[in-house]
């Protein structure tokens, strides 16, 4: 912990424990002669999302005691305790197999988030998909019975993190009922292109970057986060099988005909 005004050393080493977002550490003065404290004692909690805040109490070594951070993850006009939150550098996946896509979501791609290590380095923090701008669907026409199919159709929904660093499931492609009519209405060989915005939450801080930025949810509420990934995705339909398409990577499924 580093001491503001100490000298020569204002770098006090700590001690402590944390599990599930509550911690205890102790400072230790380390040679700091403007402090008469040998030690003090924190005890609180990381709040959420973005894991980039604490708040609780704090004892010393003269019997000193009170409060630092607040309980509020805008504590805008309110006292905070804060820093810049981690965010991840990217994403990779595996390519889901024709035997695991589902007839009205199209295939299940479960990214993994980079770097991934350590592991849970981004454990429950939720992540949410926005459009990111038109796409092309060159199986619409018009009068077709479905809607285009140009950009993503839950914008704001949010997955959460699991303790390998992953998120998902995330569904993409056409479902099979839509992949039958565009075979029967002879537009084959035709697909889907469009943008996939993805954002990982945060909570305030007065030092954020200009990549924080302001979203709503699907609920419609107001959250911060930073968008560290747009990827293209959609999928396309031919005459004896279906592709789903996510960030240069193509599942192929052959068995709906």
């Amino acid at each position: 912990m580093t001491v503001g005004g100490c000298t020569p050393n204002p770098d006090w080493p700590i001690t402590g424990t944390i599990s599930s977002g509550q911690f205890t550490f102790t400072a230790t003065n380390n040679g700091c002669s403007q402090s008469s404290a040998t030690w003090v004692t924190y005890t609180g909690a990381v709040g959420t999302p973005g894991c980039n805040y604490m708040y609780g109490n704090y004892t010393n070594s003269l019997g000193g005691s009170g409060s630092f951070g607040v309980d509020e993850p805008y504590p805008i006009g309110l006292p905070y305790d804060t820093r810049e939150v981690d965010v991840p550098a990217s994403e990779s996946t595996t390519i889901p197999t024709g035997a695991q896509w589902n007839t009205t979501h199209g295939a299940p791609w479960t990214p993994t988030l980079a770097p991934n290590s350590p592991k849970g380095e981004y454990e429950a923090r939720g992540i949410y998909e926005y459009g990111n701008g038109a796409g092309t669907d060159t199986c619409w026409f018009k009068g077709s019975k479905y809607k285009q199919f140009i950009t993503v159709t839950t914008p704001g929904f949010e997955w959460l993190v699991t303790s390998k660093n992953t998120w998902g499931v995330d569904w993409i492609g056409w479902s099979l009922a839509a992949v039958d009519y565009y075979r029967g209405q002879g537009r084959v060989p035709c697909g889907a292109t469009f943008p996939q915005l993805v954002v990982i939450d945060a909570a305030f801080s007065p030092n954020n970057p200009p990549t924080y930025s302001s979203y709503l949810n699907q609920a419609g509420s107001l959250f911060y986060g930073i968008g560290y990934e747009t990827n293209t995705i959609g999928g396309n339909i031919m005459a004896t099988s279906v592709t789903s398409i996510r960030n240069n990577q193509t599942s192929t499924n052959t068995t709906w005909k």
